[in-house]
């Protein structure tokens, strides 16, 4: 018979605590290098050791360039009074066994741009107590005040927009039902129009709101079938010259363009849209114009409305496509509207892997310009 086996000492891991270690470590490593907030493992001293994904997005800093940086020299920390944060070991102080701190403040990017952040700050120490370093995680405050700000916009906007064809509604309805004076027919068909118009705007607005809703919440499909992209222009274009006989309307379609796969009824929301804008900002008795055409690798269709009202400036190209946001100046902001049409249009044609932009334009107007696929 062998030798019989050498006993494990009682203080020696066996292979499977050791492999349950390792997948602990491993989790924790993933969830550390995978949080939305910036994560740092200092030293008693304020050395940084290790830091996550999220610090170099906040920061502008590259890990290799962060690590064996003392970090009060790397960011500047200020707190809320803009005094230099005192050291880590200042703020930890106290020999508890878990002491942790939380403060707001702001750092230095690597840009030189001050960010505010709160700092939550819990202490490493050894068996004895002493101080062995310190994880801080810094959150980013601008998301908070990009929520706050969002908020404030929705109510703002929505209230204006609800409140204006509601006081329309109420007023010509307590006009026509005023029991000292008769109405002629006419006059009662020239007011219900109105009602009538007016419940639509509301009714418009409630279903974007319900859209922008559902975009937020969980994203959104789209059923895709072959679609004649020239035969639904041409057909909302003859429309929209009806509703809108003070504006006029040219499709523009090239031959032989391919059927696109799409969502039928959402790619005809998209194209209302774009419309309904170009007639809100187009001066009166301007051609508002739709073109269709092949892209030059013929793997895409293009689609872009354009109208000779006021020019999109460069910055707001790509902001408004954002939720509730308007262009601000003194010929758009009197326009009526909440801000969710083109956010609703770039959401749709996203789910349809297309692309959707704001054309440079260099004479007066704009242009917008959306994509989707051939396959």
């Amino acid at each position: 018979m062998g030798a019989a086996p050498l006993p494990v000492p009682p203080d020696t891991p066996c292979e499977a605590q050791l492999t349950r270690l390792r997948h602990a470590y491993a989790q924790l490593a993933a969830v550390l290098e995978h949080s939305p907030d910036a994560v740092v493992r200092l030293t008693a001293t304020g050395q940084i050791q290790l830091v996550n994904d999220a610090f170099e997005r906040l920061t502008g800093w590259q890990r290799a360039l962060a690590v064996d940086r003392p970090f009060h020299e790397l960011l500047a920390p200020r707190d809320e009074r803009g005094a230099p944060l005192p050291p880590i070991a200042s703020l930890l102080d106290g020999g508890v066994a878990h002491t942790s701190r939380y403060l707001e403040g702001t750092i230095a990017a690597r840009d030189g741009t001050r960010l505010p952040v709160s700092f939550a700050l819990a202490a490493l120490r050894d068996p004895e107590g002493t101080l062995a370093g310190a994880v801080l995680t810094m959150h980013d405050l601008r998301r908070a005040e990009s929520a706050d700000a969002l908020r404030a916009s929705f109510l703002a906007v929505v209230s204006h927009e609800l409140q204006t064809p509601l006081s329309i509604i109420k007023g010509y309805a307590s006009t026509l039902a005023r029991p000292d004076r008769a109405w002629s027919a006419e006059t009662l068909r020239e007011g219900l129009a109105v009602i009538e118009e007016e419940a639509d705007r509301l009714s418009r607005l409630i279903d974007d709101l319900l859209v922008a809703s559902r975009i937020q919440a969980v994203g959104l499909t789209a059923e895709r079938i072959p679609v004649d992209l020239p035969s639904l222009v041409t057909r909302l274009v003859r429309r929209f010259q009806t509703a809108h006989p003070t504006h006029r309307f040219r499709a523009l379609c090239a031959r032989d363009v391919p059927p696109v796969l799409a969502d039928h009824e959402k790619i005809e929301v998209v194209l209302r849209n774009l419309l309904d804008n170009a007639v809100k900002y187009a001066p009166v008795g301007s051609t508002i114009r739709v073109r269709v055409q092949p892209e030059p690798d013929g793997r895409a269709v293009r689609v872009s409305v354009s109208n000779r009202g006021p020019r999109i400036p460069a910055a707001a190209r790509e902001r408004v496509f954002e939720r509730f946001y308007r262009v601000d100046a003194s010929d758009t902001r009197a326009v009526r509207g909440a801000g969710l049409g083109l956010y609703i249009c770039r959401a749709i044609v996203q789910a349809h892997n297309g692309r959707i932009w704001v054309e440079a334009n260099r004479r007066p107007g704009t242009t917008v310009v959306f994509t989707l696929p051939v396959e």
